[in-house]
């Protein structure tokens, strides 16, 4: 039995699948982040449903979050952090991109829109996985970016945070939660976004400001984030 998740109700895979689930995501004007959230999403409402769980309530959570984002893109202040962030960052050649559990979702797609869209290089780890080696990077002119949900290994992540930008590196946590304990030297964007303990609901939150951060990258570089030079935005080429 084949499941085809899509945007384009016209693709092969429809014509091999048993059961097709549109995205309705629309058309990509920039880095492909709509098609991903509502990947996420779906398969979020896919995965909950086969567990017996109520769907009704998270899909009204999930369109809760969708005006919650819509209300940040024209927040000053949440702008204003992004624009922060982008020059505290701004001199990386690489990025790496840190997080647990779900929000590795993000930190992959994160590393992928940072290669596409800024021309920066990247990688994304688990921050167990950080620890064992890639950690000797850390230093003055090592970049990072956490993403940290609330949840039970948001300590880890904090605490790894704090350690290497004591060290010299050059820290962005992406957060759900205000915390006044993270050092000075570390950059902070906070979506409050009222998510409660759904760790989930913050990989597909964390996505925005990640966008907005490859766009803002790409402009001071004199790039328009989502016009690839060789690639193509939907790649029709194995």
């Amino acid at each position: 039995f084949i499941v085809a998740i899509t945007n384009n109700l016209q693709s092969s895979l429809v014509k091999y699948a048993d059961l097709t689930l549109p995205l309705y995501a629309g058309n990509e004007t920039a880095i492909s982040n709509k098609t991903f959230t509502n990947t996420l999403a779906l398969l979020l409402l896919i995965s909950r449903t086969l567990t017996g769980e109520n769907v009704e309530k998270l899909g009204n959570e999930l369109i809760a979050l969708s005006y919650r984002l819509e209300e940040l893109l024209v927040d000053q202040k949440f702008i204003e952090k992004i624009v922060g962030a982008t020059t505290f960052i701004s001199k990386a050649n690489f990025v790496h991109f840190i997080a647990r559990g779900p929000s590795l979702a993000a930190g992959y797609q994160g590393a992928l829109i940072f290669k596409e869209g800024a021309r920066i290089h990247t990688e994304a780890l688990p921050g167990a996985s950080f620890r064992h080696g890639p950690l000797e990077l850390a230093g003055k002119d090592h970049y990072a970016i956490f993403l940290i949900p609330k949840g039970c290994t948001r300590r880890l992540l904090v605490n790894l945070a704090i350690e290497i930008s004591k060290l010299g590196s050059h820290v962005v946590i992406i957060t759900d939660l205000v915390d006044n304990s993270i050092e000075n030297s570390v950059f902070q964007i906070t979506l409050e976004s009222n998510l409660g303990q759904q760790e989930e609901l913050f990989a597909l939150a964390s996505v925005l400001p990640l966008e907005l951060l490859v766009i803002e990258l790409a402009a001071r570089k004199g790039i328009e984030a989502g016009r690839f030079q060789f690639a193509s935005k939907i790649t029709r080429k194995e």
